[in-house]
């Protein structure tokens, strides 16, 4: 596959699944016009995101990552909910069976921690005669409220949101 036909095929698969990836790189700016969600989302063995679903009309992901880092999103100040778990190498969408953010009102310039998530995958592709026969699983390992050491961290990694004040909203 050359170039050109990968990068259409990004293209596509991201305006087929309709979501823009918001992530927050540690030194860009803080804006008191946005809203803010950060939290630790790891994976191991496939790939994940969470698709957050605001009312406002657009649907943000959170990549899940190998490494244990924090990670925030920038999202438009709406009510914003869990709408969706995408996994695997096939996108596959599952509703969620938890909320992550329950119809959560996120206000301009709000910086919100929503958990720390850890999850594994598993992959396998079997041929049989004239088909393969995939298998995909995913399981939520931990879901944990680590709001004091992940706001450390994300002060220490994102300097330009080291004075803005932070709120614990992970769901108990």
């Amino acid at each position: 596959m050359g170039i050109g036909s990968a990068t259409r095929l990004a293209i596509g698969a991201l305006l087929a699944v309709g979501c823009a990836t918001a992530g927050v790189r540690p030194h860009a700016p803080y804006d008191p016009q946005r809203a803010y969600i950060y939290g630790r989302f790891t994976i191991e063995g496939q790939s994940m995101k969470f698709a957050i679903r605001c009312r406002e009309g657009k649907s943000y992901d959170i990549e899940f990552s190998a490494r244990p880092d924090v990670q925030m999103i920038q999202l438009a100040p709406s009510t914003c909910q869990l709408d969706r778990i995408v996994y695997g190498e096939n996108q596959l969408r599952l509703m969620s069976p938890f909320r992550l953010l329950r119809n959560e009102i996120l206000d301009p310039g709000g910086v919100y921690y929503v958990g720390d998530f850890a999850a594994s995958g598993t992959f396998s592709a079997t041929p049989v005669f004239f088909y393969t026969k995939v298998r995909q699983s995913w399981r939520m390992s931990a879901i944990r409220d680590n709001y004091a050491e992940a706001t450390a961290s994300l002060k220490r990694v994102f300097p330009a949101f080291a004075s803005v004040q932070t709120e614990n909203r992970m769901t108990h």
